[in-house]
């Protein structure tokens, strides 16, 4: 019985730890995230200008709308790249880390609704089929509210999260679990 008892202690221990490592500060989480969002934003989209883009041309002779799109990907990623690195930086619970997804939730509205031309994509591309071009445009109205809707339900859970963590964040800094307390300590 007492074997049992140690492994069910033991696993509780490493839970515990690892929930504290979790909540701690990271360099390298934040570092891990700004190369996602710049393999992402920048390196995925300049692949597509510069690889895709050239070799379509036999049956798509306008790409213009596409490459716009893509540039406009790049132009509105860049904050987003910004605001990476503090919103995996500070650990759970954090009031930092709570306002960095605030912003990031907003710019990647913002994002979704540049990219897409708030919803009108209009003549995107032009096909060329057995010698008849066919333009393409697009309004892509209700997509666009689903990316919203889906946005803010994620600053829902990071808000959620921020809640569920704070008492452990203030309590690993040594501090009551109050607000003004809290902003005192990431002060310093």
């Amino acid at each position: 019985m007492s074997g049992s008892e140690d492994r069910k202690a033991q696993r509780a221990e490493r839970k515990e730890q690892k929930y504290r490592e979790l909540r701690k500060d990271s360099v390298f989480r934040g570092v891990l995230t700004v190369i996602g969002a710049v393999i992402f934003y920048i390196v995925i989209p300049l692949a597509i200008i510069q690889l895709g883009l050239p070799r379509i041309t036999e049956y798509v002779p306008d790409t213009s709308g596409i490459e716009a799109l893509f540039r406009r990907w790049i132009i509105a990623g860049i904050p987003i790249i910004i605001v990476a690195y503090p919103r995996m930086y500070y650990g759970l619970g954090s009031t930092r880390r709570m306002a960095a997804w605030a912003v990031f939730i907003g710019l990647t509205i913002f994002w979704a609704l540049y990219i897409m031309n708030f919803g009108n994509l209009a003549d995107l591309a032009s096909i060329n089929i057995d010698g008849q071009v066919i333009n393409i445009s697009m309004v892509l109205s209700g997509a666009l509210v689903l990316t919203v809707i889906y946005r803010l339900i994620d600053l829902v859970i990071a808000f959620a999260d921020y809640q569920d963590n704070k008492e452990a964040y203030l309590r690993d800094k040594g501090l009551p679990g109050d607000s003004p307390a809290e902003e005192a300590i990431e002060e310093s």
